[in-house]
């Protein structure tokens, strides 16, 4: 006679999904959707119940498979009181400021950067830096989305959880390809174009990209993001004060408006500061478009063999790297492209949680 296994509860924080124009919410909402889609699986075969943290407006939100505590968040620092045990917390980002329920047995912690390392200064970088010290040691699982993350993890902190690589997963955009050009932006060219989509935060070196443009007159770029951020106002008068006519700025875009960019660039430009992973480049990658990169932090792992780099990041060189490699590329280099995008599905992702989720708890 078979014993019926006790029922196992993991409670998935999705707390700040709200953004959708940043990489942290495109996680969430994949991560949520993708579990929400095997939790029947899930409850059948191994008798594991989903449970999602999310804010009040998002109840239901990935649908009713899974279940769903929901708060404010000027509550979430008395998450603790909550009654349920759960076997494990998975607390998907690095800056959580509060507690796992109380009657938790495992907390999962998975970590996307220490960007504060390189963005942070006195105070602030000692706030960020306890913050981080504090949640890496409340985990007794920890994962990372990248090696460069773990290493980096590792320069600064001592990690005495368990630890593992989960690259993030990369959306095809490709089946979402408008057959009309989506954006009315009369300046946007057609076709042929460089490329750049982001937060638009002084980490993406935006400047860089404008300064570069000097050097190159015969290129447009279009640069997609949030303008209206102090950084972004900056940058729009550094276009004017420069007298350049060859940038193009548009507010950020949705889906559809993204996805025609990239089939429509001629290559798309990332000179990041610092990135735990880089969503856009293996979007772009997806499109078989070349992508121009900083050599910092995670781009290299996550650009693999077929991105260019930029030796160093003064604008003149950046400019002298994309004419010199746009000029040569190789007739199998989009192939290429699109074969490493390939090794970043959002399928791999989930099932790499899934498989993570059932070591944790011990069940083959």
């Amino acid at each position: 006679m078979e014993i019926e296994r006790k029922t196992k509860k993991i409670l998935v924080e999705l707390f700040l999904i709200k953004n959708q124009f940043v990489g942290y919410s495109e996680f969430c909402t994949q991560l949520g959707h993708g579990l929400s889609e095997r939790a029947i699986e899930l409850k059948n075969k191994y008798n594991i119940e989903l449970y999602f943290l999310v804010e009040k407006e998002f109840d239901r939100y990935f649908g009713n498979n899974v279940k769903y505590i929901t708060m404010s968040h000027s509550l979430l620092p008395y998450l603790y009181l909550c009654p349920t045990s759960f076997d494990i917390f998975h607390e998907t980002r690095q800056t959580c400021n509060y507690s796992a329920p109380f009657r938790t047995k495992n907390v999962l912690l998975t970590v996307h950067d220490i960007n504060f390392k390189y963005e942070k200064k006195g105070i602030k970088l000692q706030k960020y830096t306890k913050r981080f010290s504090k949640n890496s040691k409340k985990a007794n699982y920890i994962n990372y989305i990248s090696n460069f993350v773990k290493d980096d993890v590792h320069s600064l902190f001592i990690i005495n959880a368990e630890e593992k690589i989960i690259y993030n997963g990369t959306t095809d955009l490709k089946q979402n390809v408008p057959t009309e050009k989506p954006i009315t932006d009369g300046n946007v060219p057609n076709d042929n174009f460089l490329f750049h989509i982001s937060g638009l935060n002084p980490k993406k070196n935006i400047h860089l990209l404008i300064e570069m443009m000097q050097y190159l007159p015969n290129e447009k770029i279009v640069i997609a993001g949030n303008w209206n951020s102090e950084y972004g106002k900056s940058n729009k008068k550094k276009i004017t004060d420069l007298g350049l006519n060859n940038v193009i700025c548009i507010n950020n875009v949705n889906e559809k408006q993204k996805a025609w960019l990239y089939a429509n660039c001629k290559a798309f430009c990332f000179p990041s500061l610092c990135e735990g992973f880089g969503l856009p480049p293996i979007e772009a990658m997806y499109f078989g478009k070349p992508v121009f990169l900083s050599n910092l932090t995670s781009l290299p792992e996550i650009g693999g063999n077929y991105a260019f780099y930029f030796d160093n990041l003064s604008p003149q060189n950046m400019a002298e790297t994309i004419n010199m490699n746009i000029k040569n590329m190789s007739n199998d280099l989009p192939e290429k492209l699109k074969a490493n995008a390939a090794k970043f599905s959002w399928e791999k992702c989930i099932d790499n949680y899934i498989n993570y989720y059932l070591k944790i708890l011990n069940i083959k």
